[in-house]
């Protein structure tokens, strides 16, 4: 994951990330892109893709949740993320009642 990190820094389009932890085994990333095309490019390339790959041998379950917002809206918190993207799911796999818990009021 550390090195997903250091690739994502030096790839063309991306602008930052916020990390959150609820809980020992419950993590968040929120990245933030110039456009999608930056984003799909970092998806698909190496350390991130061969990270997918092995993903789900070592957590119990995952989501993945895309928002678009005009710039003049950044930066964004997680509570704020979190209500945004409660509507859009992107890709869902194992467990993941964490996410309804998040929004729980």
């Amino acid at each position: 994951a550390r090195g997903d990190l250091v690739a994502a820094f030096s790839t063309p389009g991306w602008l930052g990330a916020a990390f959150r932890n609820v809980g020992k085994l419950n993590w968040w990333t929120m990245t933030v892109w110039t456009d999608e095309e930056s984003e799909l490019d970092f998806v698909v390339s190496e350390p991130h893709a061969s990270a997918i790959i092995d993903f789900p041998d070592m957590v119990v379950g995952g989501e993945s949740r895309s928002v678009v917002l005009p710039a003049s809206e950044l930066p964004i918190d997680w509570d704020a993320a979190l209500e945004l993207l409660l509507a859009d799911q992107d890709f869902q796999f194992g467990a993941t009642d964490w996410f309804a818990d998040e929004a729980a009021p």
